[in-house]
C-alpha cells in the first residue's frame, strides 16, 4: 500500500442465477456494510450499496475500485457527491511528486486483479488505511462473487460463437418492451433478418468458414444498431433486432443500412458473398403476444426473399390482417 499526498488541481471539480454467498465472516465495518458486501450482485450494487458505506464508516472522501479485467480498466467511485470523482481518477494515474492538501491510498484486492483507491484527510491516513486493510479482503471475495455471477449471465443470455444475445433473452425483453410500449403509447419495430449465401459458404468452404462469417456478420450489426436496439442470433443464420422508440421509417432505414453492412462482410477469403433480407413489422395498435408479432416480421421477410436477396420489406398490419384492425 502506498500512501502519498498530492494538491487539488486548478479546475478540476473536486431470471437470477445463484452463485455461492461471500463467506460469511463479519468484515471490520457495520452490520450494513457486511450485507451489502454479502448481496451484491453487480457492479452497480457495489456502487450504489458497498462504497457509499464503505466511505462513510471509514470516514473517506472518497474511495473507488479499479479493476484490471480488459485493457480499459474498470473504475467504480463513490465521492459522496463531493465532485472528487475526477480528482480520485487523476491521483490514481499521478506520478507521486505533487503537493498535497488530502491523501491518495491504494490497496491490492483479494482474488481478483485489481486495487482499492482512496482519498483522505492526511491526519486520518494511517487509521483510515487500517480499517481499509481488515476490509479489503471481504471486498475482493465479494467482487470476485459479482465478476463470477456476471460471467455466468452473460453465457446464459448470449449466443457463445457471436456474442449476440440468445433467443431466450430476446423473447423476455420483447415481452416486457411490448408491455411498456402500450402502456406507455410509444411505437416499437422489429426486424427479422436471414442471410442470403449463407448455405453456400458452409457447403463450399465448411462450417468454420461459416462461422467466421458469422461472427462477421455479427459485427457488422453491431456497428449498423444503436446501443439502445437488441440484437439475436435466434438460428443457424437468422437474427432478430428490436427498435425501442422505432417506427416503419426509421426501421427501414436501419435495414438498408444492415443490408449495405452486411454486403461488406468478409467471408475468410472464399469466393462466397454475402446479403441480407430483412422484414419489418411494427406494433400494431392492439394488444400483440411476442409469437404473433415475430410472426408479422417473419411474414415479410418471406416476402423480401421472394423478392430477390439484399431487399427489406415493411408490411402494414391492416394489409396483413385487416379483421384484427383496432377497435
Amino acid at each position: 500500500m502506498r500512501v502519498r499526498r498530492l494538491h487539488e488541481r486548478r479546475g478540476m471539480a473536486p431470471s437470477r442465477l445463484e452463485l455461492p454467498a461471500v463467506p460469511a465472516i463479519v468484515a471490520q465495518g457495520s452490520d450494513e456494510l457486511t450485507a451489502a458486501l454479502l448481496a451484491a450482485r453487480s457492479l452497480n450494487d457495489v456502487r450504489v450499496a458497498v462504497l457509499p458505506r464503505l466511505r462513510r464508516e471509514v470516514g473517506l472522501s472518497a474511495v473507488g475500485i479499479v479493476l484490471n479485467r480488459t485493457e480499459e480498466p474498470t473504475t467504480i467511485i463513490d465521492d459522496g457527491n463531493s465532485g472528487r470523482s475526477a480528482i480520485l481518477q487523476s491521483f490514481a494515474a499521478a506520478d507521486g511528486n505533487l503537493k498535497s492538501v488530502e491523501a491518495f491510498g491504494e490497496l491490492p484486492l483479494d482474488r481478483i486483479d485489481g486495487r482499492l483507491i482512496f482519498l483522505v484527510d492526511p491526519r486520518e491516513a494511517s487509521s483510515a488505511t487500517a480499517a481499509l486493510r481488515r476490509i479489503c479482503p471481504f471486498l475482493g471475495a465479494a467482487l470476485r462473487n459479482v465478476l463470477d455471477f456476471e460471467k455466468l449471465y452473460q453465457m446464459a443470455i448470449t449466443d457463445p460463437l457471436t456474442g449476440l444475445y440468445n433467443r431466450r433473452f430476446f423473447d423476455e425483453v420483447l415481452q416486457r418492451e411490448l408491455s411498456s410500449s402500450r402502456r406507455h403509447d410509444r411505437l416499437i419495430a422489429l426486424l427479422a433478418m436471414d442471410l442470403d449465401g449463407f448455405k453456400r459458404i458452409n457447403d463450399v468452404a465448411g462450417h468454420a468458414a461459416g462461422d467466421y462469417a458469422l461472427v462477421e456478420v455479427a459485427r457488422a450489426l453491431r456497428a449498423a444498431t444503436r446501443q439502445s436496439d437488441l440484437v439475436a442470433r435466434t438460428g443457424g443464420d437468422e437474427f432478430l433486432i428490436l427498435m425501442v422508440a422505432g417506427n416503419a421509417t426509421r426501421a427501414q432505414i436501419l435495414a438498408n443500412r444492415i443490408i449495405r453492412k452486411i454486403q461488406s462482410v468478409s467471408t475468410a477469403g472464399t469466393n462466397g458473398r454475402l446479403s441480407a433480407s430483412i422484414g419489418i413489422a411494427t406494433a400494431p395498435p392492439w394488444p400483440v403476444d411476442p409469437g404473433e408479432f415475430i410472426a408479422g416480421a417473419d411474414s415479410a421477410l418471406y416476402e423480401a426473399k421472394r423478392r430477390g436477396k439484399g431487399k427489406s420489406v415493411f408490411i402494414r398490419w391492416d394489409e396483413r390482417a385487416p379483421d384484427r384492425r383496432a377497435g
